[in-house]
C-alpha cells in the first residue's frame, strides 16, 4: 500500500499528458491507435500494425462475398437490465458474417427487454458483459435461465447460446478488437474459421449448466 502511494505521488506531481480515447466504431478505433502512435512516437510501428489490421478486416468482407448465410445475431452487453451491444459491436458482427438484430454501427448500447429478444428470435446468442470475464459471467447467468421463455428461443432450442469473454474481447476498443472479430467468425461460421478461441475466448452454454 506504501508503495502504491508513493508511486501515485510521484505520477501527481509530474507533468503527466491526459489522453482521451473513445471512439465508437472501427473506422475510429483505427485513427485512435494511429494518434496513440504519434503521441508516443513509434509511428512507424502502429502503421505497420494498423495495415496489417485493415489486411484481416480486408479478408473477411472478401469472405462475406463468398457468402449466402449471415445468421442473426443478439449481442448482450449486459444481463440485468438486459443492454445490446453498440458502438462496434454490430460492426464486428458484420465482417464476422452476421447480422446483428439490435442496434446499429456507431450507437450507443441500449436497454431492452426480452419481449424484444423473443421477437427477433436470433439464430445465435451471444452474451458478454461489460467487465466480465467467462466464469463470472456464467455465475450471473439467473435472470435468463429462471425466464420459462428462455427455451422457447431458437438459439437455445439449437444450442447457439455463447458465453464470450468480454472484459478480454469486446467491451475496450483496441488492437485486440480484429480478434474480437475472429472469435464471432469462429462462433457462427465455424465451416469457415477455426482460430483455437474456444475455451479460453468462449465457451457453448449447454456445456456449462
Amino acid at each position: 500500500a506504501n508503495d502504491l502511494k508513493i508511486f501515485f505521488n510521484e505520477v501527481a506531481n509530474k507533468n503527466v499528458q491526459i489522453i482521451s480515447y473513445s471512439p465508437n466504431n472501427l473506422s475510429e478505433i483505427l485513427h485512435e491507435i494511429k494518434s496513440l502512435g504519434n503521441i508516443l512516437d513509434c509511428l512507424d510501428g502502429v502503421s505497420r500494425l494498423i495495415t496489417d489490421m485493415k489486411i484481416r478486416l480486408k479478408i473477411f468482407k472478401e469472405e462475406n462475398f463468398k457468402r449466402n448465410y449471415f445468421p442473426t445475431v443478439a449481442f448482450i452487453e449486459w444481463i440485468e437490465p438486459i443492454y445490446f451491444g453498440g458502438n462496434w459491436i454490430p460492426e464486428l458482427i458484420e465482417y464476422a458474417g452476421g447480422k446483428s438484430v439490435f442496434g446499429k454501427v456507431g450507437e450507443h448500447s441500449s436497454i431492452i427487454n426480452f419481449q424484444e429478444i423473443l421477437n427477433s428470435d436470433p439464430d445465435c446468442i451471444l452474451i458478454a458483459p461489460c467487465g466480465f470475464n467467462i466464469s463470472k459471467t456464467l455465475s450471473e447467468l439467473t435472470p435468463f435461465l429462471n425466464l420459462p421463455e428462455w427455451e422457447y428461443l431458437k438459439a437455445v432450442r439449437n444450442n447457439n447460446v455463447f458465453i464470450m469473454d468480454g472484459n478480454k474481447f469486446f467491451n475496450r476498443p483496441g488492437i485486440s478488437i480484429i480478434s474480437s472479430i475472429e472469435i464471432i467468425a469462429e462462433i457462427i461460421h465455424p465451416e469457415n474459421f477455426i482460430y483455437e478461441f474456444e475455451n479460453t475466448a468462449w465457451v457453448r452454454l449447454k456445456d456449462n449448466k
